[in-house]
């Protein structure tokens, strides 16, 4: 991955972290092709416009302002977050992931180290329609994640794109 993994971040939110003031850490690149995706412009940016040191000098300047960070994408889990994640938990930031649910062992190391306290799961198709809608055969690991998640109990969401030509009721 490139030295700039992050495409861009947004220095306050208060819609994307449920119950805190954040940012959203916006990292480069994407393991599926969703039709519908509205962030195209991450998920094909192969390098972003800030380093990891650019969202540490940044989140130095926020301590006490914000709550949280959100890694978002794209697909955060395409980079390697364990150090990320231990570096912004030192920082007193809690962190919340949204993710597509592919990389079903990050994750699972992820919150079995306590480095994350909320996830938002993105829900793309059944089996049956996934591989279209995403250009993804894995709904096998998305599922993985979602009964981990269950069984961990884990804080999380599970959301959806509503496409009415797509995804049924």
């Amino acid at each position: 991955m490139s030295d700039k993994p992050i495409y861009d971040i947004t220095p306050f939110t208060h819609l994307d972290y449920p119950g805190k003031l954040a940012c959203i850490v916006w990292f480069c690149g994407c393991n599926m092709r969703c039709m519908y995706c509205y962030n195209s412009d991450i998920v094909f940016a192969k390098k972003g416009h800030y380093t990891e040191e650019d969202v540490y000098e940044f989140l130095d300047r926020r301590v006490g302002l914000l709550d949280g960070v959100v890694l978002s994408g794209g697909e955060p889990t395409l980079h390697d977050l364990l150090p990320i994640c231990r570096r912004i938990r030192k920082m007193g930031f809690s962190i919340k992931l949204d993710t597509n649910g592919l990389n079903t062992d990050l994750i699972r190391e992820l919150v079995e180290a306590g480095l994350i306290d909320y996830i938002a799961l993105d829900f793309k198709a059944m089996n049956g329609k996934f591989g279209y809608v995403t250009g993804s055969s894995r709904y096998q690991n998305f599922a993985q994640t979602l009964d981990f998640l269950v069984a961990n109990g884990a804080p999380f969401e599970v959301r959806t794109t509503v496409h009415a030509d797509l995804l049924q009721p």
